[in-house]
């Protein structure tokens, strides 16, 4: 853990020991607790990305999962969707306790043994997630734009960063606007 300094250098502050795994996304709930996306905690199914709780209070972090964002393991074949993979950023939203995830769902998927492995159609969107993983809405984010989107919450909104621009993510009519 490392502090900045109003000069723009960093403090140590001290090492907090995590077994996570990987992650995509980070953001901090509180000064105790942040949130990582897509640990993949290996247990197969809809479980197998999901948003980690990490409670960073102690030396040593206690990861609780929240819940999938709706990727499926399977084996080969065809399937319909796998959807959710947390491939930019995530945020907090304090005022709702809530959570927007940047995913990405693919669609008409074949599953093979050989390369390319996984083909499909794939796209990005902005999902707006209760605290226990409840669906409270989406936007889909514009044709184009790539992964690495990044997101922040301001005054209890949420903008979106991506190579399509920036962009308000509307809380209420599950919109994106410049």
């Amino acid at each position: 853990e490392f502090e900045l300094n109003s000069n723009c250098t960093l403090s140590y502050i001290r090492t907090i020991t995590a077994s996570l795994g990987g992650g995509v996304g980070l953001t901090a709930k509180d000064s105790n607790t942040l949130i990582v996306g897509s640990i993949n905690i290996g247990t197969g199914g809809n479980d197998d990305f999901v948003l980690m709780e990490v409670d960073i209070s102690s030396n040593v972090a206690v990861l609780t999962p929240l819940f999938s964002t709706g990727n499926t393991t399977v084996g080969t074949g065809t399937v319909t969707s796998i959807g959710g993979s947390v491939t930019g950023d995530l945020v907090y939203i304090p005022s709702s306790n809530t959570i927007a995830v940047a995913i990405t769902n693919i669609s008409n998927i074949a599953i093979t043994s050989t390369p390319p492995y996984i083909t499909g159609t794939s796209f990005n969107e902005v999902v707006h997630y209760s605290y226990s993983g409840t669906v409270l809405g989406q936007a889909s984010l514009p044709i184009g734009s790539v992964n690495s989107h990044s997101m922040f919450c301001y005054g209890g909104q949420v903008f979106v960063s991506s190579s399509a621009g920036h962009q308000l993510f509307d809380l209420t009519n599950y919109t994106l606007s410049p």
